[in-house]
């Protein structure tokens, strides 16, 4: 169930369970991570804990073999999902709940909905009944149209260890940004960065006008704030003395700062980092944003 993912996912899973407990859900959800199976079976999780909060073993049962009437998972056709499949998905929900007091409809890949098709579903998440909740999917925010992401909560979630090492994950997304200088020095400076921010704390500030010109946008802190995420969580598993996922290749960066820190400092600098990552995903001030970082990622812990 959607406890379960406390430990790798406190952040979101902590945000959900509140809105469950306070009655506070929202008619639409998108989920982000680098892993799309990962996200179904997050959404599913959650879906289980809003359609049986006893954890009903019968209903549970149903839903994991697809036979649950109130959960409707939608797959693209193709590359793409079709205009014809939403308005499909919209009939079917036209009527009640048939078992619990909520339809769930979760949508996969969310960002291959052309114009047509999300037009389609606008109005479904504009003027949405009170017993239906969206959960849309995506492991490319980036490519989701504008006004589906404004009518969602969007909720990024920690991504999840492949077998590829920090420098090839941000080598790929460094390759969207569309920059003139090389990835061997962006990597440099996002170590650089890491680990001036840990050791100067608040005089960090010094050097912040620097840092604020080489990462001059929104896609740039994004990926400073998840870089930072992994560098802290191989740190963490340092403390619990087991083998670092991402940093493996850097692992003397990773003991310099895991030297500097307890187990408590490192969950409040995860926590902090969490935060901004959901802070970027609104329409806040960038500047302001990083300022709050450095602020609190200067706190003696």
């Amino acid at each position: 169930m959607l406890e379960d993912y406390l430990n790798e996912q406190k952040l979101v899973t902590k945000i959900l369970l509140d809105s469950l407990n306070n009655d506070k859900l929202v008619q639409a959800y998108l989920f982000t991570c680098n892993d799309l199976d990962y996200l179904e079976k997050y959404a599913i999780s959650f879906s289980k804990k809003i359609l049986s909060s006893d954890n009903n073993e019968k209903i549970c049962k149903q839903i994991d073999e697809g036979n649950y009437p109130d959960l409707t998972i939608l797959y693209p056709d193709g590359k793409n999902i079709k205009k014809e499949q939403l308005s499909e998905l919209q009939k079917e929900f036209q009527n009640k709940p048939i078992i619990s007091n909520k339809k769930i409809y979760i949508i996969t890949e969310c960002e291959k909905m052309n114009a047509a098709s999300a037009n389609s579903i606008l109005k479904f998440l504009e003027e949405p009944s009170d017993d239906i909740i969206a959960i849309l999917l995506t492991t490319n925010q980036n490519m989701v149209i504008p006004t589906i992401l404004s009518r969602c909560q969007i909720l990024n979630l920690n991504n999840i260890a492949t077998n590829k090492d920090v420098y090839e994950i941000f080598n790929e997304r460094f390759t969207e940004l569309e920059r003139e200088d090389t990835f061997d020095t962006y990597f440099s400076k996002l170590l650089e960065f890491t680990t001036d921010i840990d050791s100067m704390k608040k005089k960090f500030f010094i050097k912040y006008k620097e840092y604020v010109d080489y990462f001059s946008n929104k896609e740039d802190i994004k990926i400073v704030v998840d870089f930072m995420l992994f560098f802290y969580y191989d740190i963490l598993n340092l403390k619990f003395e087991r083998d670092p996922i991402y940093f493996l290749k850097y692992i003397d960066f990773l003991e310099k700062v895991e030297k500097n820190n307890s187990k408590e400092s490192i969950n409040y600098k995860l926590e902090v980092l969490e935060r901004t990552k959901l802070r970027l995903t609104s329409n806040s001030n960038i500047k302001m944003v990083l300022d709050k970082l450095i602020i609190e990622l200067g706190k003696e812990i």
